[in-house]
């Protein structure tokens, strides 16, 4: 019971209190959207009593074309089901297939998992909230691991104030403490999910009404697949309690890599960097046949077993077909076994004092480094603390390897179609409408002579094979023309829409580039880069006035020349400058790598040529270009990675402790991905409150907030 005080005192309590109300308020959100709660309320509404009107009189709504959709799926389930059962009947009679082949099995094995719910009759309940519930699972998992990350970084500093040493005292020794501490993570966790959970459950039930926890789990739509004749009560604790244990897993797993590795933050790059590459590697797998087990069973999907449960897959496993949630069940708990005990002794061998090796050396390059930043003077002094003292040059060098990671594993090579319509745009779009008109009616003219050829061709018929041959190059040659045509005409249309409905005139240009840049699919580069600036902000300013005031040298500061408030303007100035540098130094790399792979096309076309943008623009920005976005990108990242580094250096001035890291990256990483993502007019909100922010910070350190009038 102490040391679960111990686990769980007050501060991480007020974490998870955090937590569980900016999930629940993120989840209202999410479901509301941007349709405002009265047209969430109404077509709510609509859906219920549609589905009640087909269960009262057995006649469909006119205008509600997802209750219809449920309706028909509930009432051809059964025979879809039916359908599935005589089909691999039929195929297992076929003589091609060899009594022990695996595809033969595969199909015994099919006609057996849906003979069990042959007689499942799903029943017509309101599951939207329970749908909802479902898809929001992943979110919860992550709530659930950050708290655990936070707890176990917050019991990390026993080895730095020597608590540690108590372990030695534990009565039935260390090991068996290690195993007890572990069993009380897993209890932790098995609550925190639990509740979290919960809670979402009920508010889905309270914003689209409840859902009949005896039916079966098939009466939901995401559950078309399912072939287990569980009940949706049935299904949720079930899905729990699987989860707990991967979570508890991944966790564990954590808690070695953080005894084996003795740095809390090194030890969670190492993580992400494992997650990120093994769901990476499995999604190049995904349809790979012989390497699918790799690629259905990963870390991503740990968090979410429901999605093993949706879709119904027989995985290949020693010529034997298995389903892949028996198989992900049974793995993942023999993992949590190994790793319970593996956590247990690699805590038990960690040592707080062992002897350092090479010491001699280590000791020689630490004096010859110091020299060489000693002739830089005061601000040579600060570099040389801030990034070998603390060791935080690591960080600095990872983020830049991680950014070239991101970059290289989410490039995009386009088909040779999509290059040739690219230099098409290059060649004859752009602002100039009449030169790519001209070019268009010279195309239409090539493309209809290519069918008088055909036309001629069909004609002859001395030669077949030549003339067959030639007859299919010619179609095939149309046929791409046509597709060509087709996205000419779908880019003239939108410029016809745009000029009616805004009177801006877009320009002859294309998407493809610029989603892998500022659209969808540059979330996770963008994402990823913004965070690690983020991250090293705070990881450089956490600390960065606490040592002085550890050590009692912010005494003898005080009473220097300078005095203390100088001295400290001056490390401020240091690091300010040096995190700006850094800022351009990886947006440089970000940008010299996009422009070699996508280029910068078309930069003062407005940038609602970009057809995705136009759900973004707001009347006030119609007039703004594409470079102009650019740099609103791009000044939000900077003021983002700022204000997180002088929010940090404020509470390192203030607290004694690093506590308020994870806190810190967590809300201005939520506050990134929104920023960077949302409709411009947000953008532009959310960078003037990020001026005004720093403004606030660079008056409140100004004014002398130091403990210090001198």
């Amino acid at each position: 019971m102490t040391e679960l005080k111990r686990i769980l005192d007050k501060k991480i309590l007020y974490v998870i209190c955090l937590l569980i109300i900016v999930s629940s308020a993120y989840f209202v959100l999410s479901c509301i959207g941007n349709s405002g709660i009265k047209e969430f309320n109404r077509l709510n509404n609509e859906y219920v009593s549609a589905l009640n009107n087909y269960v009262n009189a057995q006649s469909y709504s006119d205008d509600n074309e997802v209750a219809n959709n449920y309706i028909d799926y509930i009432t051809s389930y059964q025979e879809n089901n039916q359908a599935i059962l005589e089909n691999a009947n039929r195929v297992k009679k076929f003589s091609a297939l060899v009594s022990n082949a695996y595809t033969l099995k595969n199909i015994n094995k099919t006609y057996s998992d849906y003979s069990k719910i042959q007689n499942v009759i799903p029943v017509i309940t309101n599951t939207l909230g329970f749908d909802r519930y479902i898809l929001f699972i992943p979110k919860l998992s992550a709530f659930v691991i950050f708290i655990m990350i936070y707890i176990m970084f917050n019991l990390h500093k026993e080895y730095d104030n020597g608590e540690i040493l108590f372990s030695y005292s534990a009565k039935n020794g260390r090991f068996i403490f290690a195993l007890k501490r572990n069993l009380l993570y897993i209890g932790i966790i098995f609550t925190l999910l639990t509740i979290f959970h919960l809670i979402i459950f009920i508010i889905a039930s309270l914003l689209y009404g409840f859902v009949d926890l005896n039916a079966p789990i098939q009466s939901s739509m995401l559950f078309s697949d399912c072939v287990r004749p569980y009940s949706i009560i049935g299904f949720c604790v079930i899905n729990v309690i699987v989860i707990a244990i991967g979570l508890s897993f991944i966790i564990l797993f954590f808690n070695t890599l953080l005894n084996l590795i003795k740095n809390r933050y090194i030890a969670l790059v190492i993580m992400l960097i494992i997650f990120f590459a093994e769901w990476r590697y499995s999604l190049v797998l995904q349809n790979n046949s012989i390497k699918r087990l790799i690629a259905n069973i990963n870390i991503y999907r740990i968090i979410d077993f429901s999605t093993y449960f949706r879709n119904y897959q027989n995985v290949k496993l020693f010529n034997q077909p298995v389903s892949s949630d028996i198989i992900m069940v049974f793995l993942v708990i023999a993992l949590f076994i190994v790793i319970f005990f593996v956590s247990g002794i690699v805590y038990s061998r960690r040592h707080p004092f062992s002897k350092i090796r090479f010491a001699k050396i280590k000791e020689f390059f630490e004096l010859k480094r110091g020299k060489v930043f000693s002739k830089l003077g005061f601000t040579g002094l600060e570099l040389y603390k801030i990034f070998f003292r603390n060791k935080k040059i690591v960080w600095v060098i990872l983020a830049v390897i991680g950014e070239l990671f991101l970059i290289n594993m989410t490039q995009v090579n386009f088909p040779a179609r999509q290059k040739k319509l690219d230099n098409i745009y290059s060649q004859y779009g752009g602002e100039n409408l009449e030169l790519f008109n001209n070019f268009l009616e010279n195309f239409q003219q090539e493309n209809g002579e290519l069918v008088k050829q055909l036309e001629e061709i069909e004609v002859n018929t001395d030669n077949y094979e030549e003339t067959l041959s030639k007859s299919m190059q010619l179609q095939a040659k149309i046929k791409e023309n046509e597709k060509l045509m087709e996205e000419f005409n779908s880019i003239l249309k939108y410029k016809d829409k745009i000029k009616t409905e805004y009177g801006v005139d877009t320009y002859i240009m294309s998407d493809r580039g610029y989603d892998e840049i500022i659209g969808n699919n540059s979330v996770i580069r963008e994402v990823g880069i913004t965070l690690a600036l983020i991250i090293i902000s705070v990881i450089l300013a956490s600390g960065y006035y606490l040592e002085e005031r550890k050590s009692g040298v912010v005494k003898l500061l005080a009473s220097s020349r300078l005095g203390l408030k100088k001295i400290y303007s001056k490390k401020l100035l240091i690091i300010s400058t040096f995190i700006v540098i850094y800022y351009l130094i990886i947006t440089l790399i970000d940008i010299i790598f996009l422009n070699k792979m996508y280029g910068f096309k078309f930069l003062s076309a407005p940038v609602i040529s970009i057809t995705f943008m136009e759900s973004k623009l707001n009347s006030f920005f119609l007039s703004m270009t594409i470079a102009r976005y650019c740099l609103l990108l791009l000044a939000l990242r900077l003021f983002f990675t700022i204000d997180a580094l002088f929010i940090t250096l404020i509470f390192s001035l203030k607290a004694k402790s690093e506590f308020y890291m994870p806190i810190l990256i967590f809300i201005f990483g939520v506050a990134a991905c929104i920023g960077l993502y949302a409709n411009i007019l947000l953008q532009v909100i959310m960078l003037i409150c990020l001026i005004v922010i720093l403004i606030l910070c660079i008056c409140y350190i100004l004014r002398g907030m130091y403990g210090t009038k001198n």
